[in-house]
């Protein structure tokens, strides 16, 4: 009966547990609907969005039925899912799409000499990368360039950005480790910075130059209101070498003068002809001068010498126009004058032409005799004669004009000629002008060449005064008996002047004075009008153009 009982509660034991095995467990509580994953997505990123797994099936509002999705698009995504009971849950998650940071840098971004600076990432971000491997939100930095940082967000976005860390000291033209002056001289040191607030010399000075003159060592400090710069410059002046030839000297022919440079093994010596000793004997009439160089510093002088009796027996020649000269030798040197009429002025008054000899001497050792041929001239009266008719028909084809006077050098003719006397060949009016150191004078002539059996009325008249060519008349042929009308007009036809009936002996008498109404006339060209008779009673007329000159 044990055995029996036994094997029962064993048999039903066993299909109880292989019951519960087929047909699972007798009851299971609900599980609620989870969404995990992302919560955004950055820039060119996208979010997952995982279900909780103990659902049969899964109905995303974007039509997918997987566990999980992956979107782009910020926005509400829901999820129905069903459970092995058919119990269907849903749930929504919001999906954002975040934006990259940007890092703001601050700090000093500038190193000054000898010192370090940091910069810093203000904003607070999970990671931070710099280009030189710092990993903090500060960067510091001895060194100048440029740096990178690239930082993490807590939503898992990257962004970047850089800073420039420049030399902050003054950009300050850089002073010479040492300079050498010569004495009498001055440098000008130049610290000019472009971005200078301030200068500091040692010399108390707060420009940005100083100028120095004398040896020391010179310190400046520029500031541009962040950092300074030192710099430091030494100024060595050396001595100039210095010696004086003294006054212009005179000496007398054979001797000499002795000029010296100063003493010193460290000079160098350059004279006028390039010799380089320390003295040079001088002897001849000129400039000397001598360079004394020590290193770049220099000085110079300069004497002129001149020998008093070097040219002997010079004559001068003289021209002048007054009626009294004075000769002033005015020679160099001399301190005493004995003149050839016996006079010892220092000047002689002479009134004729001749050559007057002076002998001057110099503290009487040495002698000098010199000559003055003085020549006294005037202004000579020019006179080329009276206006000439001459008949080519009775062969008169030239005349000779002489306008040659004593010590005149220059001549020049109305055609450009410059020889004193001449020939001409042609009708006209002939002017010429002579100089010499007196002056000036002119004169003219009008030279008529015609055939004498014809009247004859000149073109051109000057009725100036000087008595040379101051009326215009008729000059008849031999066989004119009577004048019987002789007309002149201006150029609007008025007459001017008018003579009738006259004999030609008498033409002079009736000639014009270039007047009219009692007013001289300008210079113009008018137009005649002649009427003669012949002896033989023929009566013949004659027209032509008449110059009026001044």
């Amino acid at each position: 009966m044990k055995q029996f009982t036994f094997n029962f509660i064993c048999r039903f034991l066993c299909f109880f547990s292989l019951s519960l095995t087929l047909l699972g467990p007798l009851s299971t509580s609900a599980q609620n609907l989870t969404i995990s994953g992302d919560n955004g997505f950055c820039p060119n990123g996208s979010a997952r969005l995982i279900a909780a797994d103990s659902f049969r099936t899964y109905q995303w509002s974007t039509g997918e039925t997987t566990r999980s999705i992956t979107v782009s698009l910020a926005g509400s995504y829901r999820v129905i899912a069903t459970d092995s009971t058919g119990r269907m849950d849903t749930l929504s998650k919001t999906i954002f799409a975040f934006q990259n940071p940007q890092p703001t840098i601050d700090g000093t971004p500038y190193i000054c000499p000898k010192r370090s600076t940091s910069v810093f990432v203000q904003q607070n971000y999970r990671m931070y990368q710099w280009s030189n491997g710092d990993t903090t939100a500060q960067l510091n930095s001895n060194s100048v360039g440029t740096f990178n940082v690239t930082v993490t967000d807590f939503n898992g976005c990257v962004g970047s950005n850089s800073v420039t860390i420049t030399d902050g000291s003054p950009a300050a033209l850089p002073l010479p480790d040492s300079v050498k002056l010569c004495e009498g001289d001055s440098v000008v040191l130049n610290a000019t910075a472009q971005n200078a607030v301030s200068y500091y010399w040692n010399t108390d000075d707060t420009t940005a130059t100083l100028t120095v003159r004398s040896t020391g060592t010179y310190n400046v400090i520029v500031s541009n209101g962040q950092c300074v710069s030192y710099d430091t410059t030494r100024v060595l002046v050396l001595p100039r070498p210095t010696f004086n030839f003294g006054n212009d000297t005179i000496i007398c022919l054979k001797d000499s003068i002795l000029l010296r440079g100063p003493a010193s093994p460290l000079y160098a010596f350059l004279w006028q002809d390039s010799s380089r000793q320390q003295t040079y004997s001088a002897f001849k009439t000129g400039m000397y001068s001598l360079t004394v160089a020590f290193g770049k510093c220099r000085s110079s002088d300069t004497i002129s010498l001149s020998v008093f009796n070097e040219i002997q027996g010079i004559t001068l020649d003289t021209f002048t126009c007054d009626t009294v000269f004075k000769i002033v030798p005015n020679i160099k040197g001399a301190t005493s004058y004995q003149w050839s009429n016996g006079e010892k002025d220092t000047l002689l008054k002479v009134s004729k032409s001749d050559i007057y000899k002076v002998i001057a001497s110099r503290n009487g050792r040495c002698y000098l005799d010199r000559r003055y041929n003085v020549v006294f001239n005037k202004k000579y009266p020019l006179n080329l004669g009276r206006d000439t008719v001459l008949c080519r028909d009775l062969g008169q084809n030239d005349w000779f004009l002489s306008a040659e006077l004593p010590n005149t050098t220059t001549y020049f003719w109305n055609d450009s000629k410059r020889e004193p006397t001449r020939f001409v060949k042609e009708s006209g009016l002939y002017w010429v002008q002579a100089s010499n150191v007196c002056g000036d004078v002119r004169d003219s002539i009008n030279i008529t060449f015609h055939n004498c059996y014809q009247q004859f009325v000149p073109n051109a008249f000057s009725p100036n005064g000087d008595n040379v060519n101051d009326f215009l008349q008729i000059y008849p042929s031999f066989d004119v008996a009577k004048i019987n009308k002789f007309d002149i007009f201006d150029r609007w036809g008025n007459r001017v002047f008018s003579a009738r009936d006259f004999n030609p002996d008498a033409a002079a008498s009736f000639a014009w004075n270039g007047a009219f109404g009692g007013r001289l006339l300008s210079p113009d060209v008018f137009v005649y009008y002649l009427e003669i008779e012949t002896k033989t009673k023929e009566v013949l007329t004659q027209r032509g153009d008449i110059t009026l000159i001044r």
